[in-house]
């Protein structure tokens, strides 16, 4: 009896501790489960408050750009910038101390590169076409991109094979409207050739941003035409801008491919003045022999005639032959494009004869060639502080010339 009576002190006493255990239990899990609760509303509302915070500020920046629309363009060329920046590898903070190298070059593989227009452009090339207003730069980066379009051979040089397909050519046009367009090629220009015209970019990202959304999905050979580069965007940083170029061409070498840029640039408005020019009379000058693999000049010859001079700036100046004549022909008042045709220099003197034009005029001032009195006085003016530029003008050339006819006096009279 006492024995179950023991038994039953146990029992109840152990009943009661695990009552007492589960009711433990309950509140416990009661009490995380409010703490639980508790933490997660906080966390909502201070989620809330960041979310309505966040449409605060937004609201207002909103309201400050309606009242200020620069505060939007400078958030606008931000995101742009940052765009190309991420999809051309560059890096503001770390810029590359020299020209980007491609896949290949790295690799020390040799290629070859195909001729677009005779010796002028291959595939793969960054050139720039520059010249005095009104000699036709336009007209001569219009038909190498149509002879690139139809993949003919080109009438500048009519004499050179071509062995390459038609490719597709962007040209970005901020010179002529569509009415232009229409007197200067009357035949139209070919399928492949893709015209954006009226552009005009904020800066330079902008138009970097355009050109690389519009060729690189392409997987094939492409050509870029720009034309002008100042007049496309007032504000161009050059090293960034033939950078991302660069980049953009290292891009589709990548894919198998090859992109070709022909950039069209006006000289200063000094050079104006001058029969003819030469890289120092070009804005970005520094940038441009650095990236540019052909900078090629158009000189006027015989104005009344038409006729133009070509010459590549980055190779020494060769003489007067058979591959830097051309004539134009064609246009407004005709049935075919205008276009530049390859003259020899026996028909080049032909029609000076027959047309007999006043052929030394075109070279007003210009000093064909230095005398020693020549270089004395230029040394002389430097002497007196002159400056350079101003001495150039008087004998039409450029203060480089100017500073080598000094050295030349100096070299020859220590």
């Amino acid at each position: 009896m006492k024995f179950n009576n023991k038994a039953s002190d146990w029992g109840g006493g152990i009943v009661a501790v695990l009552i007492a255990i589960a009711t433990g239990s309950v509140g416990y899990l009661f009490y995380q489960c409010r703490q639980d609760y508790r933490s997660k509303k906080e966390q909502e509302n201070r989620e809330n408050q960041r979310l309505e915070a966040e449409q605060e500020r937004a609201k207002e920046q909103s309201q400050a750009e309606k009242e200020d629309p620069e505060l939007k363009l400078k958030k606008q060329d931000k995101e742009i910038k940052a765009y190309v920046f991420e999809k051309l590898g560059l890096d503001e903070t770390n810029p590359p101390q020299s020209e980007p190298v491609c896949a290949h070059k790295a690799e020390g593989k040799r290629y070859s590169r195909p001729s677009l227009v005779g010796p002028l452009v291959s595939k793969g090339d960054l050139c720039v076409v520059v010249s005095q207003p009104g000699v036709g730069k336009s007209i001569l980066a219009s038909q190498m991109g149509d002879d690139i379009a139809r993949g003919k051979a080109s009438l500048l040089f009519p004499n050179s094979e071509v062995h390459q397909d038609p490719q597709p050519v962007f040209y970005w046009d901020a010179e002529m409207d569509s009415d232009d367009m229409k007197e200067r090629y009357p035949e139209g220009l070919s399928g492949n050739f893709v015209r954006f015209s009226n552009c005009n970019y904020r800066d330079g990202f902008y138009l970097l941003k355009h050109i690389y959304d519009v060729v690189f999905h392409l997987f094939t050979d492409a050509t870029i035409i720009l034309d002008n580069w100042k007049a496309l965007s007032a504000r161009i940083d050059a090293y960034y801008f033939f950078t991302g170029l660069r980049k953009l061409q290292s891009l589709f070498e990548d894919k198998g491919a090859r992109l070709t840029i022909i950039i069209v640039i006006h000289t200063t408005k000094e050079a104006c003045k001058k029969f003819d020019v030469d890289l120092g009379d070009v804005a970005g000058a520094a940038e441009i022999t650095r990236f540019a693999k052909t900078v090629l000049f158009v000189n006027p010859v015989i104005d009344s005639l038409g006729i133009v001079e070509l010459h590549d700036a980055k190779r020494r100046r060769a003489k007067r032959n058979d591959d830097s004549m051309l004539v134009l022909k064609g246009g407004e008042g005709t049935t075919e494009n205008i276009h530049f045709e390859a003259i020899s220099i026996d028909d080049f003197r032909k029609m000076v004869d027959d047309n007999n034009p006043d052929f030394e005029e075109k070279r007003p001032g210009r000093k064909s060639k230095f005398t020693d009195e020549d270089d004395r006085d230029i040394a002389l003016r430097l002497e007196r502080r002159e400056s350079a530029e101003d001495i150039a003008k008087d004998y039409s050339v450029t203060a480089k010339t100017i500073y080598g006819r000094a050295k030349r006096h100096r070299e020859r009279n220590p």
